[in-house]
């Protein structure tokens, strides 16, 4: 397996792993509301209103776990001078100018 498939599945793991956190603790979250609702510590409607506080706080835990991850594929990718699809993009741009040249050579030779 080569080195960029690795770290690729890594880092999809990771992310993976990281939505997983979150998801396994929006369903804690949800879980001990219902108990606070049903012991009448707290109404629905405050039960409703933390949810969404806890929800919206873990769904920018997820986010921040998404650009924490894409910051270290990006200083890995230039720590170890991994060629991009932008690169690879630029090199086939500019074989293709360098065979239009040879092509336009090789009709003017013949």
């Amino acid at each position: 397996m080569c080195e960029e498939h690795r770290v690729s599945e890594f880092l999809h793991r990771l992310v993976a792993a990281g939505w997983g956190f979150v998801s396994l603790s929006e369903e804690k979250a949800k879980k001990f509301i219902d108990e606070l609702i049903t012991r009448g510590e707290i109404s629905a409607k405050e039960g409703e209103g933390l949810l969404k506080g806890i929800l919206d706080r873990l769904e920018s835990t997820g986010k921040d776990i998404e650009t924490r991850v894409a910051e270290m594929v990006s200083k890995y990718i230039k720590r170890e001078n991994i060629c991009t699809k932008s690169d690879i993009d630029q090199l086939i741009k500019r074989i293709e100018k360098i065979e239009k040249k040879l092509d336009s050579l090789d009709v003017k030779n013949k």
